[in-house]
């Protein structure tokens, strides 16, 4: 069984003008039911474009890929490219094109434009996300100017919840022109372009590194020392740690073997991998996320404390070089083959002998019993408050 199969909870069909498109969904991404309305809306306004005239689009956070894969459709002949932070979005959105007949559109990881490298794109299209933070949504509206050709289009569709911030950046910028704009009951659609004759020269330093998705500065404490993460939004454990993380340290402390290499999956803010790393004195730890965001975070977060980091951008982790040892939270709101397939991940990723130590949901737990026994040897089990800790032994 394959990725798509493990994720994917139905399929549905859409139609756009007179094409007929389908799209695989998963209930790990956003919009699970169904093509999602706010999408639905921004491409009803392209009815009002020349869109057959478009050479080059760039799907900014294609999510499962419905805006890009139907202008592909619409404008056959038009290179798309559809980026995203989430490697299971990006599995999705081939998976997708694949489906409807497109071999040729470039899907690729992006955080935020960071990872764009094109600058002459006709339109920028994007369902732009709420709860990335002010200055993120700045960027994915304003730094599109680095990458249109002369003359080219942005098209945002957003929520009520952000849509006076993003009217307010939009009209206050002197280079930016509004050419549309339609409101519906829950979504705003913008249609603007960039005016001037100046050429606009693109910050080298990332958006990452100039800050633009970090929240703030916050203080934390584990057992063996007091830190200060700079920690992002749209991810947990922002302000403190949460229980299952503090489970995880727990259990970390009572493995006293001699450690020279281990992986940390789910890494958040980074909090289970600075542990790590300090309680068995490593200088380097592998990383492995769907989230680039959670990847670059910490990063940065191990960084501060000369830690060095190899990154896995990916749903799952295995590699050819096995593992001392390998800790992380498994997820509750997932299904079991999901659970399953994370669990052969982590022993794939072990050595003979290794240890892995995890924590979820007890019915979490319970349901993966069986596959979890298979592959590991269960050396201690600690239960508290709904959530179950095993260190174990491939």
């Amino acid at each position: 069984m394959n990725l798509i199969d493990i994720y994917s909870k139905k399929t549905v069909s859409y139609k756009h003008r007179p094409h007929s498109l389908e799209f695989k969904l998963s209930q790990e991404l956003f919009s699970s039911l169904d093509i999602d309305h706010g999408t639905q809306r921004l491409l009803r306004t392209l009815l009002f474009e020349n869109i057959h005239s478009y050479k080059k689009v760039l799907d900014l956070g294609c999510g499962y890929g419905p805006i890009g894969i139907t202008m592909k459709k619409v404008c056959t002949s038009a290179e798309v490219h559809m980026v995203d932070v989430d490697a299971l979005s990006l599995e999705f959105a081939r998976e997708n094109a694949g489906l409807n007949g497109f071999e040729d559109l470039h899907v690729y990881a992006s955080l935020g434009y960071d990872q764009v490298v094109d600058q002459d794109f006709d339109v920028i299209v994007s369902n732009i996300p709420a709860k990335v933070g002010d200055k993120a949504i700045e960027h994915m509206l304003k730094d599109a100017k680095y990458h249109l050709f002369k003359g080219g289009k942005v098209i945002v569709v957003v929520i009520d919840a952000i849509a006076d911030f993003v009217q307010s950046q939009l009209e206050s910028d002197e280079n930016i022109s509004i050419t549309y704009h339609r409101s519906w009951p829950g979504h705003h659609v913008y249609h603007y372009q960039f005016v001037g004759n100046q050429s606009y020269i693109r910050d080298q330093k990332q958006a990452f590194k100039r800050g633009v998705f970090f929240r703030e500065s916050q203080e934390f404490s584990n057992p063996i020392e007091r830190y200060s993460f700079d920690v992002s939004h749209n991810l947990p454990e922002f302000d403190q740690l949460s229980f299952q993380t503090k489970l995880i340290i727990q259990m970390v402390r009572g493995v006293s073997d001699s450690v020279e290499t281990a992986s940390c999956f789910n890494v958040g803010q980074g909090h289970i991998p600075f542990f790590v790393s300090k309680h068995f004195g490593l200088g380097s730890i592998r990383l492995v996320d769907r989230d680039l965001l959670a990847l670059k975070t910490t990063q940065h977060n191990l960084k501060k404390y000369q830690i060095d980091s190899e990154l896995k951008h990916s749903v799952f982790s295995p590699s050819k070089e096995k593992r001392d040892f390998v800790a992380g939270v498994i997820p509750e709101k997932q299904n079991q083959l999901v659970h399953e397939a994370l669990v052969r991940s982590i022993s794939a990723d072990l050595r003979t002998g290794g240890k892995a130590v995890i924590v979820s949901s007890s019915t979490t737990i319970a349901q993966i019993k069986d596959v979890l026994k298979s592959n590991f040897e269960i050396l201690t089990s600690e239960k508290e408050k709904g959530n179950v800790a095993l260190i174990m032994r491939k």
